[in-house]
């Protein structure tokens, strides 16, 4: 659980470091979540390889809709917000050690 107020930089492993990953976000409300730069979260992953997915969901259970964005290397596509008590979910592609891509794949709610 991350209870950074307001616009954030996930720290190292919050969005990587497993087959799935899932990170809670209490705080952040109506502002970015950016990611680590691309060659950080490849750093952070150590054992990992371009080609390489995993996934990610993203908690918002704060009170305004979040926004991920890319840090430096990172690619986020489809929907990137994050509405307050819901979750959306990432497939995570690592394409080489400078680029990453963040792709929606789904949405629910958290309570």
């Amino acid at each position: 659980n991350n209870s950074t107020s307001g616009a954030a930089t996930a720290a190292a492993g919050e969005l990587s470091g497993a087959q799935k990953v899932v990170a809670l976000y209490s705080a952040v409300g109506a502002a970015n979540l950016t990611t680590r730069t691309a060659a950080q979260m490849y750093a952070d992953m150590g054992n990992i390889k371009p080609g390489d997915v995993y996934t990610v969901r993203v908690i918002n259970s704060s009170g305004g809709t979040t926004t991920l964005a890319g840090g430096t290397g990172v690619t986020i596509t489809g929907t990137a917000t994050i509405a307050s008590n819901t979750w959306r979910e990432f497939l995570v592609t690592v394409t080489s050690a400078s680029a990453i891509t963040f792709q929606n794949i789904g949405t629910g709610t958290y309570s």
